[in-house]
Parts: structure tokens; sequence; C-alpha cells
């Protein structure tokens, strides 16, 4: 029933808008339609320029988000380094020193 009662009004709103129009003399109809013409430029103008920033406006949140994500891979993957660097056995500093040793001195030139 509310899909009829929506049809009636707005016949209703139309017949009352088409009257009115019909009454007016014609320079005033004229004034009318300009007037309208005037309503519907400005607001595709605006819709032409709005529209584009809105394309910017969800660009730049998407790389805004993007950098949120990655920023809190590179912290996971940074904590789970030191994590595992401080639970591997350390090695004494000596160790690897005495692996290290140079060759004994010659005595003289090879043959």
């Amino acid at each position: 029933m509310t899909g009829q009662n929506n049809q009636e009004n707005t016949s209703t709103v139309k017949d009352s808008f088409q009257v009115e129009f019909e009454a007016l003399p014609l320079e005033q109809k004229f004034a009318r339609l300009f007037e309208m013409e005037a309503v519907t430029i400005s607001e595709a103008i605006d819709f032409a320029i709005n529209s584009p920033m809105k394309v910017v406006e969800k660009v730049g949140d998407v790389i805004s988000e993007l950098g949120v994500r990655i920023e809190r891979e590179v912290k996971k993957a940074t904590q789970y380094a030191e994590k595992e660097a401080a639970n591997e056995p350390r090695k004494p500093a000596g160790k690897n020193r005495a692996e290290k040793k140079s060759p004994p001195p010659s005595a003289g030139p090879m043959p």
C-alpha cells in the first residue's frame, strides 16, 4: 500500500507543479526553466569536481592503510628477530679467536 501511496503523492505533486507552470505567462516559464537549468548545471559541475576528489581521498586511504600494515609487519619481524637472537646461545669470544690461529712463521724462504 505504501508504494501506491507514494505514486499518488508523486502524481499529486507533479500535477500541482504542472498546473502551476502552465498558468505562468511565457516569459516566466522561460525564466523558471533557466533557473532549473542553472541549478542542474551547478549540481553537475559540483559532481564533476567532487568525484575526482573522492577518488583521490579513497586512494590516499588505501595507501595509508598499506603503510600501517607494512609498519606492523616490520615491527613483528623485528620483534621475532630480537627474540630469536635472545634465545641463541652465545659463543665465548675467546673461542673464535683460537680457531683463527695464524700459521707458524717459517724459518726462511721455501725452495
